[in-house]
């Protein structure tokens, strides 16, 4: 039975080595890597949901989604900690439906 050899320099390796002891190449016995996986696929936007104006009754109508900062500190803390009190902010995304009849706006947490 012959000895594996590398695959950079071709000497051969002693039984179990990950790297060459004489050029110091990784010793890969598997091969080439597998290709990373493809991302999953993004999920696809929430249906919308028909929803009837309380003024009018007539069916509104969804714009899209508008996002509203969240958070944070207000007040003396803010006035203390400065900009750093920004950091607990996130966003909060909703869901923007208005009625075309009387100009009703409301807002909803996407997918509800």
């Amino acid at each position: 039975m012959s000895a594996a050899a590398c695959p950079r320099c071709q000497r051969p390796l002693p039984p179990g080595s990950a790297f060459c002891p004489f050029c110091g190449g990784p010793v890969s016995a598997a091969g080439p890597a597998p290709p990373a996986p493809a991302p999953p696929a993004p999920a696809p936007p929430a249906p919308a949901l028909a929803r009837t104006c309380v003024n009018c009754q007539s069916r509104m109508q969804r714009t899209g989604e508008l996002a509203f900062r969240v958070g944070g500190y207000v007040g003396g803390h803010a006035t203390l900690i400065g900009a750093s009190g920004e950091f607990p902010e996130g966003l909060q995304p909703f869901a923007v439906y208005y009625c075309p009849r009387c100009g009703k706006v409301d807002l909803y947490y996407p997918g509800t």
